[in-house]
C-alpha cells in the first residue's frame, strides 16, 4: 500500500460498559503504508473549539471491530446489480406402460417381447413389451407401434395417449399385418370437398379430401368412393390396390355421374360368364359396356 488511507470519525458521546467513558470528539484513522498496522490519533482541530479528552481507552478488541466497521463502509464497492438468477422450468413428467399384442397370420394373439415404439416425433428404438417408459413429459403424443414376428413386419394403428404428471397411462394396441391408404378423389380433374369411400364391400364413412385410412389390411382391394351433388350421383372404382404392411399407398379415384335411366352409367356388378369366368363393370371403366342376360337351361 503506497498511500495510507485516513478516515475522520466523530464520537458525540460513547461509554460501553467496558470502557470508562469517552467524551465526544474528532479521531483520525489511517493503515501504515508498509506494515498494515492500524493508527488512531485524536485530531488537531475539534469542533467549535470543544477540547474532549479520553479518559479511558476501550479496550483493543472493541476499538479493533470499530475500526474494521469503518473501513469496510468507507472503502467496501457495493456489488453490481444482477438479474435474478430463475431455476430452470419444471418439466412435469410420467410414464407411459406398453400392453402391446400381436395378432399371427393364424389369428393367434400373442405378447411380442420386444417392440419398437414412435413416440410423436421421436422414434424410441426397441423397447420391452409389458414394460414401462419412465420420464416422459407432460402432454398429448401419437403413438406408433411395430414389431417382428417370424421374419415379417407388424404394426398398429395410430393411437393418441396423453402422459399426466406423476401418473401412468396404459397404451394398449394390436399389431397386424396391415397398411394404410391416402386417398385423393376428383371429378372432373377437380377436387370434390368430401366423399363416400368403400373397401371392398366394407362401407368407410364419409370424410374430407384427401383421407387417410389406416389398418387396411395386406393384400390387394378394390376402392369405390361415390358422392352426390345437384341431384346427381357420382361414383368411381379402383382395383387391385396392393397394400403393404406398415408402408402407405396413394391412391387417386376419378368420379363420374352415375344415371342408370339415362343409360350413362351402371353401378358396378360382377357376373360370371358362360365360361364361369368372373367380370365386373369395375374391370372395364371409361368403357361401353354391353350386357346381355340370358336364362340358364
Amino acid at each position: 500500500m503506497k498511500n495510507p488511507m485516513v478516515i475522520n470519525w466523530k464520537i458525540d458521546a460513547l461509554s460501553p460498559p467496558a470502557c470508562g467513558g469517552m467524551k465526544g470528539g474528532v479521531f483520525s484513522s489511517y493503515v501504515a503504508p508498509r506494515s498494515g498496522t492500524m493508527i488512531t490519533k485524536k485530531s488537531d482541530r475539534l469542533e467549535g473549539g470543544f477540547q474532549p479528552a479520553l479518559q479511558s481507552w476501550c479496550n483493543a478488541s472493541f476499538l479493533l471491530s470499530l475500526l474494521t466497521l469503518l473501513i469496510f463502509l468507507s472503502c467496501g464497492e457495493n456489488p453490481p446489480d444482477k438479474a435474478p438468477t430463475l431455476p430452470p422450468p419444471v418439466e412435469w413428467r410420467g410414464d407411459v406402460y406398453l400392453n402391446i399384442r400381436l395378432q399371427t397370420a393364424a389369428g393367434d394373439t400373442i405378447a411380442p417381447d420386444m417392440i419398437i415404439v414412435v413416440l410423436g416425433a421421436d422414434s424410441l428404438g426397441y423397447k420391452r413389451n409389458l414394460d414401462t417408459l419412465h420420464n416422459i413429459a407432460e402432454g398429448n403424443y401419437i403413438l406408433k407401434v411395430y414389431g417382428w414376428w417370424q421374419g415379417l413386419l407388424y404394426r398398429a394403428s395410430p393411437q393418441t395417449i396423453i402422459v399426466e404428471y406423476n401418473r401412468t397411462v396404459t397404451a394398449e394396441a394390436m399389431l397386424t399385418r396391415s397398411g394404410a391408404l391416402y386417398v385423393t378423389v376428383q371429378a372432373s380433374g377437380a377436387l370434390v370437398s368430401e366423399f363416400n369411400l368403400k373397401i371392398d364391400s366394407d362401407t368407410v364413412g364419409v370424410g374430407g379430401n384427401p383421407r387417410c385410412i389406416d389398418g387396411v389390411p395386406m393384400g390387394t382391394h378394390k376402392l369405390t368412393a361415390f358422392r352426390s351433388e345437384n341431384s346427381l350421383d357420382y361414383e368411381g372404382w379402383v382395383k387391385n390396390i396392393m397394400v403393404n404392411a406398415a408402408e402407405t399407398t396413394a391412391v387417386t379415384i376419378d368420379l363420374i355421374v352415375v344415371a342408370p335411366d339415362s343409360g350413362a352409367h351402371s353401378p358396378d356388378i360382377e357376373a360370371l360368364d358362360a365360361d364361369g369366368q368372373i367380370w365386373a363393370l369395375s374391370d372395364h371403366w371409361d368403357k361401353v359396356i354391353y350386357i346381355y342376360f340370358y336364362e340358364s337351361a
